[in-house]
C-alpha cells in the first residue's frame, strides 16, 4: 500500500505510511458474504485539460514480442470496473499500476497490495485482511485477472534483510522485455526506525521467464547503479533508477528520481540512463545524461550536484510513465504526487528532450462516499485498445489515512481515464 498521499510507487516529499500496515493479521480473512459489486464511473475524480491530437491506433512501446491489443475490455469504465471486481486472496486493492506487454501477456505490477476475501456487508475491507509487499497480476482472457507468478505468491520477493521491524520490501515500479524474459525493476524500501515514513533503498532488477500459459518464473536478481544507494534528499548522485524504462534502439532507457531540496517549486527531478539490450545486466555498462552538457558520463559523480536546481535533471518532476508513441515519447507525472491536482504529459523526439509539457487531466484529491482519498503516479496503457481510439490512462487511489482505505475495500484501486495525447 505504501500509503497515504506520498508514495507514487513513485516517490514523496515528505513520505510517510498513512495508511499503517495490517501484516499482523491473520493470514487466512474468515468467509465473508459481501454487498454487490459496485461499479463507478472514471470520470470521477478527471477533467480533461487540454489535449487537443488524437494518437496514432498503432502506436505502442517498441516491445521484442508481439503487442496483441486486449479487446474485451474496451473502455476506461471498464477497466477501472475490472479492477474493481478483483476482491480475492490473489489481489484486493494496491497502487503503481504499472503495465507491460510481454510475449502476448499484458502484466501488471502493484506496490504494497491487500489481500482479503471479499468485504462486509458495509463495503469494508473484513478482519483477517493481509496486507503484502506486492503483486504481478496477468490480464487473462482480456477481461481476467490473475497472479502471475508460478505457485502463487509476491511478485517480487523481500530482501533476505527483512524483518517484522525494518519492513524492507520491494515495489515493482518498472517493466520491459529482452530475450524472451521480461525484466522488472523493484524499488527497495525500508521503515524509517522513527515514526511514520519510509526510505529509499536502492533498486534491484529481477528478471524472470514467461511460460507459454504466461506464468513467471523469478530467475535472477541482478544488480543495478542504484544498488546499495540511499535515497538522499538533494543529492544528485543517490538516484533511484526504478521509475520507468523503455527499449528503443538498442539501448535500453531508464528514468530515475532524486527529491529536490532547497527549491520551494520543484519537490522531484528526473533524470535519465541507458545501457546497451546486451549488456541489461552489467551495471558498469550504464550510462547517465547530464543535460546541462548534453553528454552521456560514466558516472553519475559526475552531475551538477546543485541541490534544489539539479540542472542535468530532464524533467523538474518525478516520471512514472513512460512511452514510445508514434516516433515521440511521451512521459507522465504528477508534481506533487499526492497533494498535486493536475496530471502533465511531456513530449519530446528523443528520450533526452527538450521536452514541452501539456495538461493532460486533473486529478485532485478530494472525498468519494464520505472518504478521503488522494491520487498519485499516472500511467499510461497503450497497449490495450479502446473504442474510442484514445489512449488508455490511470492513476494511482488510496485513503488519505488508515481508516479510510480500510473502511472502503474499494478505494485503494486505479481509476482508469481516456485521454488524447499532445
Amino acid at each position: 500500500m505504501s500509503c497515504g498521499s506520498t508514495r507514487c510507487g513513485c516517490g514523496s516529499t515528505t513520505p510517510t505510511r498513512a495508511c499503517g500496515s495490517p501484516r499482523g493479521c491473520p493470514a487466512t480473512p474468515p468467509s465473508t458474504t459481501g454487498r454487490p459489486r459496485r461499479v463507478w464511473p472514471t470520470s470521477t475524480g478527471f477533467r480533461s485539460v487540454g489535449s487537443t491530437t488524437q494518437p496514432s491506433a498503432a502506436c505502442g512501446p517498441p516491445d521484442e514480442g508481439e503487442v496483441r491489443p486486449m479487446t474485451h475490455v474496451a473502455s476506461a469504465d471498464g477497466f477501472t470496473a475490472m479492477f474493481a471486481a478483483k476482491q480475492d486472496q490473489d489481489w484486493s486493492g494496491g497502487d503503481q499500476a504499472t503495465s507491460v506487454s510481454a510475449g502476448g501477456h499484458v502484466y501488471w505490477l502493484f506496490g504494497d497490495s491487500m489481500l482479503s476475501a471479499g468485504e462486509t456487508a458495509a463495503g469494508a475491507y473484513p478482519a483477517g485482511t493481509v496486507m503484502v509487499s506486492n503483486r504481478i497480476l496477468r490480464q487473462h482472457g482480456g477481461d481476467q485477472l490473475v497472479n502471475a507468478v508460478a505457485g502463487g505468491g509476491v511478485g517480487v520477493p523481500d530482501p533476505a534483510t527483512h524483518t517484522p521491524q525494518n519492513q524492507e520490501r520491494y515495489w515493482p515500479q518498472a517493466g520491459f522485455t529482452l530475450g524472451g524474459k521480461l525484466y522488472v525493476l523493484a524499488q527497495r524500501v525500508l521503515a524509517k526506525p522513527v515514526g511514520d515514513g519510509f526510505t529509499w533503498a536502492g533498486v534491484e532488477m529481477f528478471r524472470y521467464g514467461i511460460g507459454a500459459d504466461g506464468q513467471l518464473t523469478l530467475e535472477a536478481v541482478v544488480a543495478t547503479p542504484s544498488t546499495g544507494v540511499t535515497g538522499r534528499r538533494g543529492v544528485p548522485a543517490s538516484v533511484q533508477w526504478a521509475g520507468e524504462a523503455v527499449v528503443d534502439g538498442g539501448f535500453v532507457y531508464v528514468f530515475g528520481h532524486v527529491e529536490a531540496d532547497g527549491n520551494p517549486y520543484v519537490v522531484h527531478y528526473t533524470y535519465l540512463a541507458r545501457v546497451p539490450t546486451g549488456q541489461v545486466e552489467v551495471p558498469s555498462a550504464w550510462r547517465f545524461w547530464a543535460a546541462s552538457t548534453g553528454q552521456w558520463v560514466t558516472q553519475v559523480s559526475q552531475w551538477n550536484t546543485d541541490p534544489a536546481n539539479q540542472r542535468d535533471a530532464i524533467v523538474s518532476s518525478q516520471v512514472s510513465s513512460a512511452k514510445v508513441l508514434g516516433g515521440r515519447w511521451v512521459l507522465l507525472h504528477k508534481p506533487w504526487n499526492g497533494f498535486g491536482s493536475t496530471v502533465y504529459a511531456e513530449t519530446a523526439t528523443a528520450p533526452t528532450g527538450p521536452y514541452t509539457r501539456t495538461a493532460l487531466f486533473e486529478s485532485p484529491a478530494g472525498t468519494w462516499r464520505g472518504r478521503e482519498y488522494v491520487t498519485y503516479c499516472p500511467q499510461l496503457h497503450p497497449e490495450q485498445q479502446l473504442a474510442s481510439g484514445k489512449t488508455l490512462g490511470s492513476v494511482a487511489w488510496n485513503g488519505k489515512a488508515l481508516a479510510d482505505t480500510m473502511a472502503d475495500a474499494d478505494l485503494y484501486k486505479p481509476r482508469f481515464v481516456e485521454v488524447v495525447l499532445p
